[in-house]
């Protein structure tokens, strides 16, 4: 799927063979929503055969997002929209999207668009059985979704559920789930603690002159201070008081970047 930066990083299909992962569907079928047209989300058991080869061996779960378009969609808020109405942490992961495409449009000559953007993976959350590394199970779910999908942008939260990511623990796991994503393309955003990775046609193209630290060297001048910091949510509902966005669950900026 992405185009290697550096000979040191794995190749995607090869972590995805050596894994043998397999995908069993947990979710519902799939359904349409008036609310969120464009938005779909997946549910995932985490399996590799035994060794006699004729069962299953259970290593965890993954859960996530698919977003898919085919240019219908005038705006990135639109798809903000859609998120918000479906729950609280979707339109997180589409705000810190929003936020590093429109931060690399300030930065760079050339960047995507979520608008032209047909197919979005979102990997939410892995979470291994017992006794399975975490870590591998984390990079292994990422590459086969990747191959699965062939998305054209791909977001992973790298970090554990909200309750445990704040103790020292968590913590660990998630900077662990960080490094082996970046072995196979992922990079890190400056707008979010998240991670993110885009097709080959991106790399040959809009995303060419991609540079982290041209980025993070912008939002540390402050440039991108009023993409960073500015509240999506005012651009669709107005300005909202801070207890009505509070009620509402619309994303604060400190939420994105929070370990």
């Amino acid at each position: 799927m992405w185009k290697k930066r550096d000979p040191m990083l794995r190749d995607v299909e090869t972590v995805v063979l050596e894994s043998g992962l397999q995908f069993l569907s947990q979710g519902e079928a799939w359904r349409y929503d008036e609310d969120w047209p464009h938005i779909a989300t997946f549910h995932y058991k985490l399996a590799t055969d035994e060794e006699d080869g004729d069962r299953l061996k259970t290593l965890g779960e993954a859960d996530g997002y698919r977003i898919t378009q085919d240019w219908a969609v005038e705006s990135d808020l639109q798809i903000w929209d859609e998120a918000d109405a479906l729950d609280g942490d979707v339109v997180r992961y589409v705000e810190a999207l929003i936020r590093e495409v429109r931060s690399c449009e300030q930065v760079f000559d050339s960047a995507p668009s979520l608008t032209t953007a047909q197919r979005i993976t979102i990997l939410r959350h892995v979470e291994a059985v017992r006794g399975v590394d975490s870590t591998q199970l984390m990079q292994a779910a990422a590459a086969s979704l990747a191959m699965m999908d062939a998305p054209v942008l791909m977001l992973v939260d790298p970090w554990p559920m909200a309750d445990e990511r704040r103790g020292a623990k968590g913590k660990l796991s998630g900077r662990s789930h960080i490094a082996t994503l970046l072995e196979i393309g992922f990079v890190r955003m400056v707008g979010s603690r998240f991670l993110w990775a885009w097709n080959r046609e991106l790399s040959e193209g809009l995303m060419a002159d991609y540079s982290y630290d041209k980025l993070l060297a912008a939002k540390r001048k402050g440039a991108l201070d009023e993409i960073l910091n500015s509240p999506l949510s005012e651009a669709v509902y107005g300005s909202l008081p801070k207890d009505v966005a509070s009620r509402i669950d619309v994303p604060d900026p400190d939420d994105l970047m929070s370990e």
